[in-house]
């Protein structure tokens, strides 16, 4: 694993993600949602895949910031009264017309059509996601997962920013819990950002929850697999 963006807003990543989206490259689809505090980590996953950064954000101060590094992508140049914001954008190469700004966080039922709205212009064959890196305020994140879990997409790296980590939170552990049972794995953390890989394997669709012959089908599965082991 490696780090990326910096001091201001370092993220978790793996190493090889070249070598990871290296089939989609230019197709793969990236969306940052939320009020991240500085480009430079999407900068650099959009620098190493040649994608375009979908932004969905809140509010005119986040589209001016993004503007401001579609200037300096552009010119090369960053002036010393530009923002904390984009420090690090003169140094990244990336297309300024990649940065594709969308106005307005998707609550629970509208993702699909923010999906939608976001790959059109891509023209792919699917409609996916790749990565998603989410970045919310006062646990906002975990509608948004939940809402996410609702829906088709599986993104196979997903970047989440908890608002309260899930071992000192009682509500983010039932949305992280849950996240790794609908077959997320946990790569790494850090401090309050996670990094998570989609393996497809949901916990939830190996048991049967309509029957009342066990405590619970979960643990009756898990005690299957472990007496299979044991015979081996």
């Amino acid at each position: 694993m490696k780090f990326i963006g910096g001091a201001a807003d370092e993220w978790p990543m793996i190493n090889d993600l070249w070598e990871f989206y290296s089939k989609k490259g230019i197709k793969t689809v990236f969306l940052s949602i939320g009020n991240t505090r500085a480009a430079g980590p999407d900068l650099e996953i959009a620098e190493t895949l040649g994608c375009p950064i979908h932004v969905i954000q809140e509010g005119e101060d986040a589209a001016a910031s993004w503007e401001e590094v579609k200037q300096i992508l552009k010119s090369r140049k960053r002036e010393e009264t530009a923002s904390s914001f984009s420090e690090g954008a003169d140094t990244k190469w990336v297309l300024p017309k990649n940065i594709r700004y969308v106005t307005g966080i998707p609550s629970f039922g509208t993702f699909p059509e923010l999906v939608k709205k976001v790959i059109t212009p891509m023209n792919l064959a699917e409609e996916r996601i790749d990565i998603l890196k989410l970045s919310l305020d006062k646990g906002a994140e975990k509608a948004f997962l939940y809402a996410l879990l609702d829906s088709p997409y599986r993104p196979g790296l997903l970047l989440v920013k908890w608002s309260s980590l899930p071992d000192s939170d009682l509500s983010t552990t039932l949305c992280a819990g849950h996240l790794q049972n609908c077959g997320y794995t946990l790569m790494a953390i850090k401090d309050d950002k996670f990094i998570y890989f989609y393996n497809d394997r949901c916990i939830y669709e190996i048991c049967s929850w309509e029957t009342n012959k066990v405590d619970n089908p979960m643990i009756s599965e898990l005690v299957k697999a472990i007496n299979a082991g044991n015979n081996l």
